[in-house]
């Protein structure tokens, strides 16, 4: 195990967030419940350095996404290269974007963990808080918290009161058109449903004016950067006595922005040969154009895309025992189909493209217990997880020699078809991610006198990992094409029809391609402790003083070229005041 260096020593000065205006009318800190550790508590007597955003801040402050974040949240950094959303929580997480290497920060939505960046591209809808932990979170998260962690919740079915709801709707240009809203129905004193929708549609803030081949008439340009979400959630609440409660939903999401807008950088630079060039934008009357425009984009791709599908479906019941304990029982299953492509240095100096897929049955499932004590001076939490998830990947890489020449600076057209003629690789990487992880957990709080508190937490956790080729025997495909004259095919082995059927972007002639088969399977499996030792004192109202020391565990893996990689521990403490 590999054992970080970096030790993360932080005097956290925690408040509470509220909108400004709310803040200057109030002479008493609003009272926040937040569920970070699996029973309703504030955020103000609540261990954990934290933001915690209600549904009127995330309103007022425009934040609509799991990007706009790090707008209003301190030590939040996320990155969106291309669909995807990385984030470090003080400087911690993971930048990596490979389907078979963990998260350093958790998001959950609704409890339900999102193990990829391709699943959090998602518009927010209908929120009552987002959570942002920072930190390890070593007794209730598992291998996925050495940064900390994010848990959306949204708003859940209300039994009181008469129909409610709200429906908002907003213009702008760019034929931007959005309209969002949701709708609680008291249908019985004992059955409630909410229903919560947003449509978006809006054009992109660039131009593709043409690739170097321009546009066929069947196939007009691409809007990279467009928006097109749509997003639904039904929840049903069933609460037939005191005891038992049981809350069902169901949602859907799709966006499709045809791919991420690249934008070289416009400056005049040396080239290899010490000439001075500039990155090409294209115009139809040169193979050059010397001005720049900041709208106009200049890519190798007519057909860049990125569109996804996450589906999320959750069972939640607890049962509350005559001595006020409670058992909790959370069961999800998130079906995801993402597809994108792109050139990957956004411009004409690389003819470079990367197509990929994620799915489309790239599947999660899981399962949690808890069992929660009644509130008082002494109280505890156990609990057991179980995760699974089956990731198919199907890369594409696609290189050609046309494109502005990174040595002479000359320019050379790419065909409208791969054609022979020309050198062209591309290499193809069929893999398939497993990944099972599990954890038996628990912690306590015992306040030993008054206003004095302390808290002991631990989770064994489980992770087996494994990666694989998913079409063929060997993982890595390496496909050739080949030229009779420069680059002849000394065996003739024509590609099989199943490679052919997967490589549904790519033109080749197969009569003149090769196949070298490669690689094989990898596994990883390992078994680890962390946990939370803290001491808590409460000197008065509205003071809160928190010390711990926590361990946080990222889970080691197999890569895509099937090298093993160990796991990632951070140790944290921390001194924090509300």
């Amino acid at each position: 195990m590999k054992k970080e260096s970096n030790l993360l020593l932080a005097a956290a000065i925690a408040s509470v967030l509220l909108p400004a205006s709310q803040s200057r009318a109030q002479a008493v800190l609003e009272e926040i419940i937040v569920t970070a550790e699996r029973r309703a508590t504030t955020e103000q007597t609540t261990a954990i350095s934290m933001n915690v955003l209600t549904a009127d801040d995330l309103a007022a402050s425009r934040t609509q996404n799991i990007a706009d974040l790090q707008q209003t949240t301190p030590n939040v950094t996320i990155n969106n290269p291309g669909g995807f959303n990385t984030i470090n929580i003080r400087g911690v997480g993971n930048s990596a974007i490979q389907p078979s290497i963990t998260t350093g920060v958790a998001v959950f939505q609704d409890g339900l963990l999102n193990a990829e960046t391709i699943t959090l591209g998602n518009q927010f809808l209908d929120l009552g808080t987002a959570e942002v932990l920072r930190g390890p979170q070593g007794t209730f998260i598992g291998s996925s918290s050495t940064g900390g962690a994010i848990r959306l919740n949204s708003v859940r079915p209300s039994l009181d009161g008469a129909t409610s709801g709200f429906v908002e709707a907003a213009l702008g240009d760019r034929s931007d058109v959005k309209v969002t809203g949701a709708v609680n129905l008291p249908i019985s004193e004992t059955f409630a449903a909410r229903l919560a929708f947003n449509q978006q549609k809006r054009s992109s803030y660039y131009y593709s004016k043409g690739t170097v081949i321009g546009a066929p008439p069947s196939q007009p340009m691409q809007e990279q950067g467009k928006v097109e979400d749509m997003n639904g959630r039904i929840s049903l609440l069933w609460k037939p006595n005191d005891n038992f409660e049981a809350i069902w939903r169901s949602e859907t999401n799709r966006t499709d922005n045809e791919g991420s807008p690249g934008q070289p950088n416009p400056r005049t630079f040396l080239n290899a040969l010490g000439q001075p060039t500039r990155s090409r934008y294209w115009n139809y009357d040169a193979p050059a154009d010397p001005n720049h425009d900041p709208e106009v984009l200049s890519i190798n791709l007519m057909d860049s895309q990125f569109a996804s599908t996450v589906d999320r479906h959750s069972l939640e019941w607890t049962w509350t025992f005559a001595n006020d304990m409670t058992f909790r029982s959370l069961t999800g299953y998130v079906h995801n189909d993402v597809r994108y492509s792109e050139d990957t240095d956004g411009s004409f100096a690389n003819a470079s493209v990367m197509r990929n897929t994620v799915g489309p049955d790239n599947d999660y499932y899981s399962q949690e217990f808890n069992l929660i004590s009644a509130d008082g001076p002494f109280n505890w939490i156990g609990g057991a997880s179980w995760f699974y998830r089956m990731t198919p990947t199907n890369n594409i890489n696609e290189t050609y020699t046309c494109g502005i020449s990174p040595a002479t600076g000359a320019f050379t057209a790419c065909p409208s078809q791969f054609n022979v003629a020309l050198p062209n690789q591309v290499s193809i990487g069929n893999n398939e991610t497993t990944a099972r992880s599990g954890g038996l957990f628990g912690q306590m709080n015992w306040e030993f006198t008054e206003g004095l508190e302390l808290t002991v937490g631990a989770r064994y956790n489980v992770d087996r990992n494994f990666t694989h080729g998913a079409v063929r025997a060997g993982g890595t495909t390496l496909l050739n094409i080949y030229n009779a004259t420069t680059n002849p095919n000394p065996a003739g082995v024509v590609c099989p029809g199943d490679i052919q059927g997967i490589v549904r972007y790519t033109q080749v002639d197969w009569n003149l391609s090769r196949c070298v088969f490669q690689g094989g399977r990898g596994e990883y499996q390992d078994e680890n402790m962390t946990w939370k030792l803290g001491v808590n004192w409460t000197p008065g109202d509205n003071n809160f003083i928190y010390l711990f020391w926590a361990r946080g565990y990222k889970a080691g893996g197999v890569d895509n070229n099937l090298n093993l990689f160990e796991p990632e521990q951070v140790d944290d403490y921390e001194l924090g005041w509300k």
